[in-house]
């Protein structure tokens, strides 16, 4: 019977695009199935000066990762449309996230800086958050993914 419970649930969970969790052991002699639904984030950027160049991006799912600017989640480089672009990424767990950008604006894949570090392009984070002297804190960038569609807009800030 345990064996018939587990093959259905993971049955359902492939027809569902959904991941399983099997039970341990069985609860009362019914097996119980958790399925945890993977998410669809949706980005809209506005506020570019130009559609010139692209849209550097990265989404980052913990705090390390963000500070350190290194093992993000996802990246992409995105075209830039009337001021404005989009990335939609399906597939993720529930949790929290962050979101950094910039626009390069003359395509050479790095975010240009003044001799002081400022930034010259427009760059941006996840909940609009404003730097002070350094990247904005993990706790003003992350948000939570939870519904199985969330939109973020982000506008970028002049650099």
């Amino acid at each position: 019977m345990r064996r018939l419970l587990v093959a259905l649930g993971v049955s359902l969970a492939f027809l569902s695009n959904t991941s399983v969790v099997l039970p341990a052991r069985l609860e009362g002699g019914i097996a119980s199935v958790a399925t945890t639904e993977a998410g669809v984030l949706y980005i809209r950027i506005s506020g570019f000066p130009s559609s010139a160049g692209g849209v550097k991006i990265a989404l980052y799912n913990s705090r390390e990762a963000y500070v350190h600017r290194r093992g993000s989640l996802r990246k992409a480089y995105l075209p830039i449309t009337n001021g404005a672009s989009e990335w939609v990424l399906d597939g993720l767990p529930p949790g929290e996230y962050a979101v950094m950008f910039y626009h390069d604006a003359n395509g050479n894949r790095e975010l240009d800086r003044n001799r002081l570090g400022i930034p010259l392009e427009p760059f941006g984070f996840s909940n609009n958050a404003k730097p002070r002297l350094g990247l904005p804190p993990f706790e003003q960038v992350k948000f939570v993914l939870s519904a199985p569609i969330t939109t973020i807009e982000l506008r970028a800030q002049a650099g």
